[in-house]
C-alpha cells in the first residue's frame, strides 16, 4: 500500500504523537499520585506513570532508530508495545469485568478504553512494520556501500 520510504514520515509523525501522548499522560497519572498519596488507590496512578515514562522513551527510539539507521532499536519499540498493550488490555478487561460485577457505570468506560487499545495495537503494529523495513532497506544499503568502498580501497592499495 505505501511504499517503505513514506515510512520515515510516518515513523517520525508516530513518534511525536506517542511521545507527546505519553508525556501528558505521564504528568496526569503523577498528579493523581501525588493526590492519592496514603489511599490504598495509589497503585494504579503510580504504575501508569511508570508505563508511560517508558512509553515516552521508547517513542524516541524510533526517531533515533530512522535518523541513525538503527534497526534493533525499532525491534525494541515493538517488543515493548506489544508488551505495554497486553498489560493494558488485561488492566482493562479486568476493570471492566470489576466493575460489571460491582455494577459500576464505569465498566462501559473501561469497555471501550479495551477496545480503544485493541485497534490501536493493529495500527500501531503496522505503521512499526513499515519503519522497521524502511530502516532495515536502509541499514542493508548503507552496509553494501560500505562494503563496496572498502572493497575499492583495498584494490588500491594492492595495485
Amino acid at each position: 500500500m505505501f511504499a517503505s520510504r513514506h515510512f520515515r514520515q510516518i515513523g517520525f509523525t508516530y513518534a511525536i504523537l506517542c511521545f507527546l501522548g505519553s508525556f501528558f499522560v505521564t504528568i496526569h497519572c503523577l498528579k493523581q499520585f501525588v493526590q492519592s498519596r496514603g489511599d490504598e488507590s495509589f497503585l494504579l496512578p503510580a504504575a501508569g506513570t511508570v508505563i508511560f515514562l517508558f512509553s515516552a522513551f521508547f517513542s524516541l527510539l524510533i526517531k533515533l532508530g530512522v535518523d541513525e539507521i538503527k534497526p534493533p532499536y525499532i525491534r525494541a519499540q515493538k517488543v515493548y508495545m506489544l508488551i505495554r498493550n497486553l498489560i493494558l488490555a488485561v488492566f482493562f478487561t479486568c476493570q471492566s469485568v470489576a466493575w460489571s460485577i460491582s455494577e459500576n457505570a464505569k465498566s462501559i468506560e473501561a469497555t471501550g478504553m479495551l477496545l480503544v487499545v485493541s485497534a490501536s495495537v493493529g495500527l500501531e503494529m503496522w505503521i512499526i512494520e513499515g519503519v522497521q523495513s524502511y530502516v532495515d532497506e536502509r541499514y542493508s544499503r548503507e552496509r553494501l556501500a560500505r562494503s563496496l568502498r572498502n572493497n575499492n580501497n583495498n584494490n588500491r592499495q594492492h595495485r
